[in-house]
Order: C-alpha cells, then sequence, then structure tokens
C-alpha cells in the first residue's frame, strides 16, 4: 500500500498510530497499547517520520526487528508516497557511535543505562525534599519560599520528566505511568505539550527552525523567522523575557490540556488531575496570594531553566550553519557542552550541559553522559565533525551574541544592512 504522507498525519491518536520508520509506514496502534516499554511515548511522533528519534533511541540491533516477518505481518501498513528523508539517518558515523557506545555498556555490566536504583531512590528523596519545600512554602507564604518552591518544581522537571519522556529512567510501563502521573504535579511542565515539543520537534532537527524548547514570543531566535521591529531591541529584554517564561509556559500547557483526547481514557484522567491536583496545592499553600509570590515562584525557576538550555543550541558559532546531510552529524555540530565533565553541573542539568551525547543518545541516564565524551569525542575527530565543548560563561556569551546579531536587521542575502 502507498500512502501520501498527509494521509498518515491523521493518525496521531492511541486509537490510530502510525509512525514513518525509514520511508515504511507501521501501525503501531496495538504494540503501543501492549508491548512498547516507553508506554505511549510514540504519540509524540505520531503520524510523522519518527526515523530519527527511533535510532537514537533504540539499540542498533532493534533495527532488525522491522523486518522480520513477524513483526511486518502485525504492524506493517505500507510505504509513503515520494519520501524524501530529511536527513541521512543511518550513516558511518552514527553507526560507529552507536557501536561504541553499545560496547560500552556491554563491558561494564554493573553499569545501566537506565532503570538504576539509586536513580528511583532519588526520586523518591526529590519527592520528600519537594513536600517538604510545599509545607515551608505554606506556613510562611513569603517570596523567599516561593523561590526554593519554584526551584523545586524545575529540579522535577530536570531530574525526572525529562529523562522520563526520553525512556533514559525507566522502562518498565507501570513505573512509568506512575511517575508521568507524579511529575505533572511536580513541575510547570506536562507530558501532551512538552512530549511533542521537546522529544520529537526539537530532538528531530535542531536550529533548522525557532526552537521549540527555549525561545519567547517577541524575540527572533532564528534567521529564517521575519525581523520585527522590536526585535532591535531583543538583547535588552530576552533575558526577562526568560524570567517570564514558566508564567506562559504554565498557561500555555493548561491550555493544551484539550489535545489529551489522543490519549486512552484512563491515563489520559490521570493527567488532567495530576494537573488540577498541581494548581490546587500552588493556590492553597500560597504561591497565587499576591503578586511578589507569583513572580518570587515563577522567575527564578524560570531562569535556572532557560540558562541551562538556551546556550546549548542558539550559539554565536550555529547563526550561519546550514543544515548537515548526515543526523547524527546535524545533531553534533548544532550542539553545544558547556563544563561537561563536571559532575555538580551534570547534577543541576541532568545532564543538559552534556548536550551532544543527550541528543545522539537520549535514552541513557543523564548521568552517564559525560562518560560518553570520551568515546564520542575522539570519533567525531576522526570524522572531522565540529565538537563544540566550552566553559559555561564562554557558551552563555555566545548565547548572547547569538541573540543579539538575529535583532539585527539584515537583507535576504543575510547581510547586516
Amino acid at each position: 500500500m502507498i500512502l501520501e504522507y498527509g494521509e498518515v498525519e491523521k493518525h496521531n491518536t492511541s486509537e490510530s498510530c502510525y509512525v514513518i520508520l525509514f520511508g515504511e509506514i507501521f501501525d503501531l496502534t496495538e504494540f503501543m497499547k501492549y508491548h512498547h516499554k516507553g508506554g505511549y511515548a510514540p504519540l509524540s511522533c505520531g503520524g510523522k517520520d519518527a526515523t530519527g528519534i527511533f535510532l537514537s533511541t533504540h539499540p542498533l540491533s532493534v533495527k532488525k526487528i522491522l523486518k522480520t516477518k513477524e513483526f511486518r505481518r502485525k504492524y506493517y501498513i505500507g510505504k509513503v508516497s515520494q519520501y524524501k528523508p530529511l536527513f541521512n539517518y543511518y550513516d558511518k558515523f552514527y553507526i560507529e557511535c552507536k557501536r561504541a557506545v553499545e560496547k560500552y555498556f556491554d563491558e561494564h555490566r554493573d553499569v545501566l543505562p537506565r532503570n538504576r536504583p539509586q536513580r528511583y531512590m532519588e526520586v523518591f528523596l526529590i519527592s520528600i525534599v519537594w513536600i517538604i519545600a510545599a509545607m515551608s512554602m505554606n506556613k510562611h507564604r513569603d517570596p523567599l519560599r516561593a523561590s526554593i518552591f519554584g526551584m523545586m518544581n524545575i529540579m522535577v522537571g530536570f531530574r525526572i520528566m525529562h529523562d522520563l519522556q526520553h525512556g533514559a529512567l525507566t522502562n518498565s510501563r507501570k513505573i512509568k505511568t506512575m511517575f508521568d502521573i507524579l511529575s505533572s504535579v511536580g513541575t510547570v511542565m506536562s507530558i501532551p505539550g512538552w512530549s511533542k515539543s521537546h522529544n520529537y520537534e526539537h530532538h528531530t532537527s535542531p536550529m533548522l527552525d525557532d526552537d521549540p524548547d527555549c525561545k519567547i514570543n517577541m524575540a527572533r531566535y532564528h534567521k529564517n523567522k521575519t525581523h520585527k521591529w522590536y526585535n532591535t531591541f531583543q538583547s535588552i529584554y530576552t533575558i526577562p523575557g526568560y524570567g517570564l517564561s514558566s508564567i506562559m509556559f504554565e498557561l500555555k500547557e493548561l491550555m493544551q490540556w484539550t489535545t489529551l483526547n489522543k490519549y486512552p481514557v484512563g491515563y489520559r484522567d490521570g493527567l488532567m488531575l495530576s494537573k488540577l491536583v498541581r494548581i490546587g496545592i500552588l493556590k492553597k499553600i500560597g504561591c497565587y496570594d499576591n503578586m511578589k509570590n507569583i513572580l518570587s515562584f515563577y522567575i527564578p525557576a524560570s531562569l535556572y531553566y532557560t540558562l541551562a538550555i538556551c546556550p546549548s543550541h542558539m550559539h554565536i558559532d550555529n547563526l550561519d550553519k546550514e543544515k548537515n546531510a548526515s543526523y547524527a552529524k546535524h545533531q553534533v555540530s548544532h550542539s553545544f557542552n558547556y563544563n561537561s565533565t563536571s559532575r555538580i553541573v551534570n547534577y543541576l542539568t541532568a545532564g543538559l550541559n552534556a548536550q551532544i551525547e543527550h541528543h545522539l543518545f537520549p535514552s541513557i541516564d543523564c548521568r552517564h553522559l559525560p562518560l560518553l565524551r570520551s568515546i564520542i569525542k575522539p570519533i567525531c575527530d576522526k570524522h572531522g565533525v565540529a565538537y563544540n565543548d566550552q566553559g559555561y560563561v564562554q557558551c552563555m556569551k555566545g548565547h548572547l551574541k547569538y541573540v543579539r546579531e538575529l535583532g539585527r536587521i539584515r537583507d535576504k542575502s543575510g547581510v547586516v544592512k
């Protein structure tokens, strides 16, 4: 069967979920419900080309399953008409990277890429600290406690939800579902909107357009975006805008809960209830008592989040880079590491400081990403792929130059007027 891409796009719910893998269409509806260890993660790319996400989150051996008679009999639909992949997904560079990392974990059986008991304990401890911070906020109801509690909300997003949605925390369906519900209470991020914008849009093609992970509506963060008069001043208002981003994000996420109809009823109801519980808790403990508390709760947390992630892609050295034909090379060359060997920075950013390794292997526990640097960098050097690794201050300067440069008016050829 040959289907147009537009027809495939219609199948993006739990009742009918098609994905495109290497130009072929697979109906993962039943597989997702009963067999997929990541639960309903495929819905983030339902109706889309999921080749890049598939490769980056699975071992190389899984690709062979797509060719087995049993799998094709159950799930194969047909091919996409006039399929034109965005990248070359399966090149020598990526295969070498994948084999080297898989060899590392095979040789170090005591090092688990996910399902680590220590991480489950960490989830428990973070949850306890979150509850203590909430109780302190309820008792004192002041800006200081609001700030501390807001930072704990981002920590839940970084240390729990982020790895959870990438499949880097657990491959148990039951544990993931439980953590999905709990993390939806604990952080501003929500699974429906965040999974689509981060898991699919951000990780599939970083820096080909506006990055959905880190932008404010009034800023011009990509050269393809039309320059508005107020963008001239974006170097002034970008950081304050980052500080308010969590407020906008919370409102946006609440408005996007209508998209939950693509999820099955029980799971959907659990997510909706968790978000209502979250808003009820924030109101009950005093986060919304007055403007000081509101701003104290959101602004420090917003800056923590945005200033950790924005320099990783929106960097001056990325300004005029074109798309690389290789999926893996594009991920590496358009990402920036900072302080990638620091255990403290790794913990506080949940591995987002090792952005190169994270984009190549998003389903590996964030704690391991600095260790993978010694594997990936030599391969990059061998293949002539730029490996961007800087200190945070230098990386942040590159980000601010990027913002300032895109605020300047350019003609169609890219020359500043």
